[in-house]
């Protein structure tokens, strides 16, 4: 039965990712955190610090929810649920409605178990049970890029800004386990797929946001987003297999295509 899924041609792909995602953003945050609670020296600077988070919900490919047990498949479905996303930016303003800002952050979106356990029981008939266990998608990305902002009105505290950027994101496919059960709750099988990193790719996200200034230093902020990036992997594979064969090169792609709904704070520095 799990020769279909485990083609041990994946065992050729790497199994371990370098450091902690979550530890790094949280990290960010902190220190995002102690500039933007600290003292502004100049209330007309053009340099601001914002950080907002919120709800991050899966597009296309990433959020599909139908497993097709096929290895080899090019572009793959990311099984994703809704999850959160953390971001920091510094922008600088050039004049009252053009600036460039530099932007980091991360999202963390777990894998739906019940895709795979609806692939598993329908593979193995009725008289069988699967228990699947997933982790997250885990995407760490950089960008720069610019935005426009025009105030409501001459006296308006409310502020549009529109904003687009670029730049490179990290991600790893995430681990997951099964345990096959008969009718009888004895184990029949298990499987386990270990995690695996993807390079760095190309990355892209663009936006609105309406800002409330509370006083001449400070404002919150409404911020929505569109993310995405497709990163590959090389990898071979025998299309013979369980049969001994050639070891064939192919190549995969994920999306990570995300809408991203995030309150936040900012102040000028």
């Amino acid at each position: 039965m799990n020769s279909k899924v485990s083609n041990p041609s994946f065992t050729n792909l790497p199994v371990c990712c370098k450091g902690s995602l979550q530890k790094i953003v949280l990290a960010i945050v902190f220190l995002f955190s102690v500039v933007l609670f600290s003292k502004a020296q100049h209330t007309d600077s053009k340099l601001f610090a914002e950080v907002f988070t919120g709800p991050s919900f899966p597009a296309g490919k990433f959020g599909n929810k139908k497993f097709s047990g096929n290895p080899t498949e090019n572009n793959p479905s990311g099984l994703a649920k809704p999850g959160i996303s953390v971001n920091v930016s510094i922008g600088y303003h050039f004049n009252a409605s053009f600036g460039t800002i530099l932007l980091a952050g991360g999202s963390f979106n777990k894998q739906d178990p019940d895709s795979y356990e609806d692939y598993l029981n329908q593979t193995n008939g009725n008289n069988s049970r699967a228990v699947v266990n997933t982790n997250s998608w885990k995407t760490l990305k950089i960008m720069g890029g610019g935005f426009f902002s025009t105030p409501f009105s001459i006296s308006s505290k409310l502020v549009f800004q529109s904003t687009i950027t670029a730049g490179l994101c990290k991600t790893t496919i995430p681990e997951y386990s099964w345990v096959i059960y008969d009718q009888n709750g004895m184990l029949q099988s298990g499987f386990k797929q270990f995690k695996t990193p993807l390079p760095w790719a190309f990355c892209y996200q663009a936006g609105i946001e309406l800002q409330y200034w509370l006083n001449k230093k400070v404002h919150v902020l409404f911020d929505m987003n569109y993310f995405n990036s497709n990163p590959g992997m090389n990898y071979f594979y025998n299309p013979n297999f369980p049969l001994p064969g050639p070891v064939i090169p192919a190549k995969k792609k994920y999306n990570l295509a995300s809408f991203n709904i995030m309150p936040g704070i900012g102040i000028k520095l």
